[in-house]
């Protein structure tokens, strides 16, 4: 696994705290046509099509970085995956946080993989 692979198009996604108001950035981009708004948790996800299964598969790693996670970008431009905290949670001091977001680029590369053999 190469967390270095861009995300194929319509695997992006953005999730932010409900009570909070995404980026300039990140409101240009989920502005462009094609993306989906839910709520997972305390959370905003706004999503392209092709990344809705990923809701369930951040269900519990937003859960447990909850109230920690400002951001997390999953985008096809550089940086690919992008974790913002403030502060830092403790879990994080742990080996669990490389656990948590290698089994989130798994999740995505999986679905990759089973769209590309279609």
């Amino acid at each position: 696994m190469d967390l270095r692979s861009t995300p194929r198009a319509g695997l992006e996604l953005e999730a932010h705290p409900k009570q909070t108001k995404p980026e300039r950035e990140v409101r240009r981009r989920i502005a462009e046509s094609g993306w989906e708004q839910a709520t997972v948790g305390d959370y905003m996800i706004y999503h392209q099509h092709g990344a809705a299964h990923l809701k369930e598969t951040l269900a519990p790693l937003l859960e447990e970085w909850q109230p920690y996670l400002r951001r997390l970008s999953i985008s096809a431009s550089s940086p690919h995956l992008l974790l913002s905290f403030s502060p830092a949670p403790p879990v994080l001091e742990t080996e669990a946080r490389f656990t948590a977001v290698q089994k989130l680029a798994e999740a995505i590369l999986k679905r990759q993989g089973t769209r590309d053999k279609r």
